[in-house]
């Protein structure tokens, strides 16, 4: 079928998003763009998605990405890309969580809990240095490779 305007011009055909893709995960923001948002580094914002290179006196070694990109090419970010960002940058700054407890964290719930995408979830709770995961009424340590942890009375 062909569409026309109010004065019979042909419309070009547009087309649909299916209805079960959430636009929130759709690529929309360069690193940029996001960086300004998030008022981070873009060289800190890149290697949270991207990752980077470095040397030690060991030899070169590679930081890994936190944060899986909605688009790696080109380099674009959705809207969950900058809230797991922004829950990241409040982790490291806020609750002086360590870059290896978040690496760690991270891992066993993917791993272990099968929980994708971690810094969106809303049952994460830090405390100075520390993940927890609050889940079936436990609180598991998840920087520390999934201990339960007793709650303050």
């Amino acid at each position: 079928m062909i569409s026309t305007d109010y004065y019979g011009h042909v419309q070009p055909r547009r087309k649909r998003a299916p209805a079960d893709i959430d636009p929130r995960s759709q690529p929309a923001y360069t690193l940029t763009e996001a960086a300004h948002y998030l008022r981070l580094p873009p060289g800190t914002l890149r290697s949270w998605v991207v990752g980077r290179p470095y040397s030690t006196s060991v030899g070169p070694r590679t930081f890994a990405a936190l944060i899986r990109p909605a688009s790696k090419r080109p380099l674009m970010l959705s809207f969950w890309d900058l809230v797991e960002a922004h829950v990241l940058r409040a982790l490291r700054q806020d609750h002086q969580v360590k870059v290896e407890a978040l690496r760690k964290a991270l891992r066993y719930a993917e791993d272990t809990l099968q929980i994708d995408k971690l810094l969106l979830r809303k049952d994460l709770l830090a405390a100075p240095g520390r993940l927890f995961l609050d889940r079936y009424g436990e609180l598991i340590e998840l920087s520390a490779s999934g201990q339960v942890a007793m709650r303050k009375v």
